[in-house]
C-alpha cells in the first residue's frame, strides 16, 4: 500500500511520508482538477493527533498533497479550531474552490484554489439555513467544545447539473443530530443541500433546501435511530450514495452501526431510498451484519482489475470486517470494499462481484476504527495522460518547457497530444502555459492539468 515511503520518495525528505507522524489523523479526502489530494485534520479515530510538522496543530489543519511529488503542505492557515477537528472537505471545479465543514463552529468554509478565503467565506447551517426553511434556529455555544448536534455538519459534496446549459451547481451536506450513544427521538440525521451563485461562486442564502428530512432508522431501539453520514457522492444519472459512520460520542467510534445508502429523485418528486426489489434491503449492503462501513463512498470510472468485468465502474465503501475468521487461518480484512454499480452485498464472498482490499496488509487482526473517507480520481481525458508532459516522454520536468518554448518561437516539433502541452487547461497552447510550467517547476506553483479538447 503506497505512503510515499521515505527513503525513496520523490522529494527524498521523511517529512513528506503520508503517515501519522506527519499528517496526523485525518478523514476529509478530495483531489483538485490537477490531481492534488487533500486531507483534513480530523477527530473521529478514538485517539486523535494534531500533529506539528506542517502546521499549528489545532486540527484545524488542510493539508495539501502534492499529486506529482508526494510533497506535504498547508492548503491555507488553521481553520479556527481548539481541537475538534474539521468534518470533510469537497473541491469545486467550476469555480477552483474548496468547501469544508468545521467540528468546532459548526461552519462551512468557502476556500480557493490557491488558499485564499472567498466572498461569503462561511455558511451557518445552524442559523442562515435552519431559518431559510421556518426552523427554529441552533447558535454555536462559543465555547472550546464541539459544536452542538444539529447545527453540527459533517459530510459535504458538490453537485454540478452538467446537463444544464448554466451548469447550475449545490452544495449537498450532512447534519449529525443523533447517534449510537445519543438517541433523538425527535429529531433525526438530515441531509441539506445549498445552491451556488452561477457568477461568484458563492452561497446563494436565497437557495437552501432540506433534502432528506430524516434518514430511516437503523434500529428501532428507543424509537429508532441512525447513524451520521460522513461522505456523500452522486453517480454520474444523479443518484445519491450516503455513508454513514458508527459514532457513539462527539470523537468516538464503534463500529457495525452504520450503512451505505443510496437514494434516487424522479422529476418533479423526493428523494426514494433505493431497496433491493426482492429482498426489502437496501441496494448496498456492507460487510459484518450488512451494517459495517467505516463512513467513506465514491463511485469509479470503469473497473481497475482486469479480469473482472465491469465496464462502468464499482461502489467503493471503506468498511470494517469486510472479511473475518470464520475458519482458523482465514484473513480478517479492514478496508476497502468494491461492490457492483447497481448494488451488491460485500458478504457474498465472490470475486467477480465484491472486491476487498486490506488497508494495512495485516490479515490476522482486526483493527476496527481506523479506516476513513475514499476518493477515486477521474480518468485522463483524452489522450492525455500525463497533464504538462508537451514530450509526451512520461514525465513533467524542465525538457518540457524547453519543448514548448521550440514549438512556440522556433517552429519545432508538434506535440503528440494537445492537451498535454496544454499545461494550464485553457485549451490553447502559447507562453502562458509556459509561463505556468516554469512556475510550477521553479517557484512551487501550481501543479499542470489536462486540456479539454479531446485531442
Amino acid at each position: 500500500m503506497y505512503h510515499n515511503e521515505w527513503p525513496g520518495n520523490p522529494t527524498n525528505d521523511p517529512l513528506d511520508e503520508w503517515n501519522r507522524t506527519n499528517l496526523g489523523t485525518v478523514f476529509g479526502l478530495t483531489l483538485d482538477d490537477a490531481g492534488d489530494i487533500f486531507v483534513t485534520a480530523s477527530s473521529c479515530y478514538r485517539v486523535d493527533l494534531y500533529p506539528t510538522v506542517h502546521g499549528p496543530g489545532t486540527g484545524g489543519e488542510i493539508y495539501r498533497i502534492d499529486g506529482q511529488t508526494g510533497k506535504i503542505s498547508l492548503l491555507t492557515g488553521s481553520l479556527p479550531n481548539s481541537g475538534q477537528g474539521l468534518g470533510n472537505i469537497t473541491y469545486d471545479g467550476v469555480y477552483d474552490q474548496f468547501f469544508v465543514s468545521n467540528m468546532d463552529d459548526g461552519l462551512i468554509y468557502r476556500i480557493s484554489g490557491d488558499g485564499t478565503f472567498l466572498g461569503a467565506v462561511r455558511y451557518d447551517h445552524g442559523v442562515t439555513g435552519r431559518a431559510a426553511v421556518g426552523l427554529s434556529t441552533i447558535p454555536d455555544n462559543n465555547s472550546p467544545d464541539f459544536t452542538p448536534l444539529g447545527r453540527r455538519v459533517w459530510a459535504v459534496e458538490m453537485w454540478t447539473d452538467m446537463g444544464n446549459v448554466n451548469k447550475s451547481s449545490r452544495l449537498v451536506y450532512s447534519v449529525w443530530w443523533e447517534d449510537f450513544a445519543r438517541r433523538n427521538a425527535n429529531e433525526a440525521n438530515e441531509i441539506w443541500s445549498v445552491g451556488i451563485n452561477q457568477t461568484t461562486g458563492d452561497f446563494d442564502l436565497n437557495d437552501i433546501r432540506r433534502e432528506i428530512i430524516a434518514l430511516p432508522p437503523i434500529s428501532s431501539a428507543n424509537g429508532g435511530w441512525s447513524s451520521p453520514v460522513s461522505d456523500i457522492s452522486f453517480k454520474p444519472d444523479g443518484r445519491i450514495l450516503l455513508a454513514e459512520r458508527s459514532m457513539d460520542a462527539d470523537d468516538h467510534p464503534t463500529a457495525h452501526w452504520s450503512r451505505l445508502l443510496q437514494y434516487s429523485c424522479p422529476l418533479s418528486s423526493e428523494w426514494e431510498r433505493d431497496l433491493n426489489t426482492q429482498t426489502g434491503k437496501d441496494v448496498f449492503l456492507v460487510a459484518r451484519e450488512e451494517k459495517s462501513t467505516a463512513g467513506g463512498v465514491d463511485v469509479g470510472f470503469g473497473d481497475y482489475f482486469p479480469v473482472i468485468f465491469c465496464p462502468i465502474g464499482r461502489v467503493w465503501a471503506s468498511a470494517d470486517g469486510l472479511h473475518q475468521e470464520i475458519i482458523l487461518g482465514e484473513p480478517w480484512v479492514y478496508g476497502l470494499g468494491g461492490l457492483p454499480y447497481d448494488g451488491g452485498n460485500t458478504n457474498d464472498d465472490n470475486p467477480f462481484t465484491c472486491i476487498y482490499i486490506d488497508l494495512d496488509l495485516e490479515y490476522t487482526l482486526h483493527v476496527k476504527w481506523e479506516m476513513g473517507d475514499v476518493e477515486i480520481p477521474c480518468p485522463p481525458w483524452g489522450c492525455c495522460r500525463i497533464a504538462g508532459d508537451a514530450n509526451h516522454d512520461g514525465k513533467y520536468n524542465i525538457s518540457d518547457i524547453t519543448f514548448g518554448i521550440a514549438r512556440i518561437f522556433a517552429g519545432g516539433e508538434r506535440p503528440q497530444c494537445d492537451d498535454e502541452i496544454n499545461a494550464n487547461g485553457d485549451n490553447s497552447f502559447n507562453i502562458a502555459d509556459v509561463t505556468y510550467g516554469i512556475a510550477r517547476i521553479f517557484a512551487g506553483g501550481k501543479a499542470p492539468v489536462c486540456g479539454k479538447t479531446g485531442t
